[in-house]
């Protein structure tokens, strides 16, 4: 059976995190039929990926577990940097992922963080992700993300709260509009494609 998508077009306001330049186009892509969302999304991403991405790209994810993360990273050889900010103490870890079979992995290994509203970015090469901390007072600070979009050729992919789907962003003039977006979606049943407004 095909899997059943609906694909909403975004404005700026509705992204995971906040985009720098205004030559993007926004979409949230959702599996709309399933009996388990997050472990069908997440096959759903996988497969798009496996498909669509170019390599080498970005994988910034954020966790709580960091002792198990950095062990589980070195016993695959993945290169990773490590940081720690806001007074949450948020892990934030940044990668450069090689081949398929090492992004497969970390979806698999670290979507279920995203599931449970951790942070989980996959982004061209060539795209800026910018990590601040944002103090409110003195002894309180946050982190927020900052994209800046490799013009013409660029994606972001971030995995939406609960897991429950995957925003693109992208200057890609290939993945723009209906047409050209279904290009990228395979062999897939589109339920709906509307644009989102909010709440």
């Amino acid at each position: 059976m095909r899997t059943v998508l609906t694909v909403m077009e975004l404005s700026s306001e509705h992204a995971q995190l906040e985009i720098v330049n205004n030559d993007v186009n926004m979409y949230s892509i959702s599996v709309s039929e399933f009996e388990n969302y997050v472990e069908e999304n997440k096959a759903y991403m996988k497969n798009w990926l496996a498909r669509n991405a170019y390599f080498p790209p970005q994988f910034i994810f954020t966790t709580y577990r960091e002792e198990q993360v950095d062990e589980e990273l070195m016993q695959r050889q993945i290169d990773f940097e490590h940081m720690v900010k806001g007074s949450r103490k948020d892990n934030i870890y940044i990668l450069e992922v090689c081949t398929r079979e090492q992004l497969l992995y970390l979806i698999d290994q670290y979507y279920w963080l995203a599931a449970e509203n951790e942070t989980m970015l996959i982004a061209d090469s060539k795209s800026v992700i910018q990590i601040k901390e944002r103090f409110i007072t003195k002894l309180y600070s946050y982190i927020t993300m900052e994209a800046e979009v490799h013009k013409g050729n660029g994606f972001v992919i971030a995995v939406e709260h609960d897991g429950q789907g995957m925003q693109l962003v992208t200057t890609k003039h290939e993945w723009i509009g209906l047409k050209n977006l279904q290009k990228t979606l395979g062999d897939i049943h589109l339920e709906q494609w509307d644009t989102y407004y909010g709440l």
